[in-house]
């Protein structure tokens, strides 16, 4: 597997896909992608469809095509998606949400040093 194009962020947040009542949790997301788990359903490689996620005040729809089918236990529960398109808020809640890792991981040190 190639060098990601940018460092994966750990989230926990829900999603939809609104044409197929498919419902599950996005692990952890950058610009360009997304570690996707889900017990509804798992799309085979090379799928395309669109995610709705909740962003603060707003819900956002996303392009997304699997790129990666993870298993556990040899059940299928997971995929890694690339991003088609993400739209601009999008990007800025993923940049913003960067800014607050950073943040936090600097305090930790800071209290830890302490």
């Amino acid at each position: 597997m190639g060098r990601r194009f940018s460092d994966r962020i750990n989230v926990n947040i829900d999603f939809y896909c609104h044409d197929l009542e498919c419902f599950g949790t996005i692990l952890n997301l950058s610009g360009n992608g997304m570690l996707i788990s889900s017990n509804d359903i798992i799309f085979p490689l090379k799928s395309i469809f669109k995610i709705n996620i909740p962003l603060q005040k707003e819900e956002v729809e996303i392009g997304v095509k699997v790129t990666r089918l993870l298993k556990t236990n040899g059940y299928s529960d997971g995929m890694g998606v690339e991003l088609i398109n993400p739209p601009d808020k999008y990007m800025s809640f993923v940049t913003d949400l960067r800014r607050s890792q950073e943040f936090i991981t600097k305090l930790n040190i800071i209290i830890n040093c302490n």
